[in-house]
C-alpha cells in the first residue's frame, strides 16, 4: 500500500513539474533531436531535424559534338564546336573543367563549363573530350566523348614498286653472285654466198 502510495505521488510531482514547464529535465524526445534541458518556456524542440547527407554525384550534360564524329576541314559542316557542360545537383555545383585530351581548356564555378573550339588548328586523330563536375558536398562526376579531326585530305603516296637502293647501305665487298648479264655481241650479218655453186 505504501509502495502504491509513493508511486502515485511521484506521478503527480511528475506531471505538475511537466505541465508547469520548469523545474525539472525535460525529458529527450528521440523524433526531435532530443531535449534542451528543460529552459522554462514548454520543454525544448532539440533544434530542426539534420539535414540528409548529399552522396550523389552531380548529373552532366555533354553537348556542342557527337560520340564517333569526325569533324575539320576536309568534313561537311562546321570547323568550330561550341562544346558546353552542364551540371545539376541538389546541393548545388561548386567546381567545373572541360578538358581536351586531359588538357584543361575551360573551367567554371558555377553549373556551366564552355569552349569554342576551332579544330582546324588541331592535327589529325582522335581526340578525347571531357567535362568535370563537383557538387558543395565534394561529390565529383565526369561526362565524356570521343571525337575525330579531319583536316588533311589523304593523298596516295608517289610509289616507286621498285626504288634504288642506295649501295652505301651494303657492305661494298660483296660479290653479287647473280650479276647483270654480259651485253649481247653486236649482230653481224652473215656472209653467204647469194647463189651458190655458179
Amino acid at each position: 500500500m505504501y509502495k502504491h502510495v509513493m508511486t502515485m505521488v511521484s506521478l503527480m510531482i511528475l506531471l505538475f513539474a511537466v505541465s508547469c514547464g520548469g523545474g525539472g529535465a525535460a525529458m529527450p524526445d528521440p523524433g526531435n533531436g532530443g531535449g534542451n534541458g528543460g529552459n522554462g518556456g514548454g520543454g525544448g524542440n532539440g533544434g530542426a531535424p539534420a539535414a540528409p547527407v548529399d552522396d550523389v554525384a552531380p548529373e552532366i550534360v555533354l553537348s556542342g559534338l557527337t560520340e564517333g564524329e569526325a569533324y575539320g576541314i576536309e568534313e561537311a559542316g562546321v570547323n568550330t564546336l561550341n562544346v558546353k557542360g552542364v551540371a545539376a545537383d541538389p546541393s548545388g555545383i561548386a567546381n567545373m573543367a572541360l578538358r581536351i585530351n586531359d588538357t584543361l581548356v575551360a573551367s567554371s564555378n558555377d553549373s556551366m563549363v564552355g569552349f569554342d573550339w576551332d579544330v582546324t588548328g588541331f592535327s589529325d586523330g582522335s581526340y578525347e573530350v571531357t567535362v568535370q563536375a563537383s557538387d558543395n558536398e565534394g561529390n565529383i562526376a565526369e561526362s565524356s566523348m570521343t571525337v575525330y579531326v579531319n583536316n588533311v585530305a589523304f593523298v596516295f603516296p608517289d610509289l616507286d614498286l621498285f626504288p634504288d637502293i642506295p649501295v652505301e647501305v651494303f657492305d661494298p665487298g660483296l660479290i653479287d653472285p647473280f650479276p647483270d648479264p654480259l651485253p649481247d655481241p653486236p649482230f653481224e650479218v652473215p656472209d653467204f654466198p647469194i647463189f651458190p655453186g655458179f
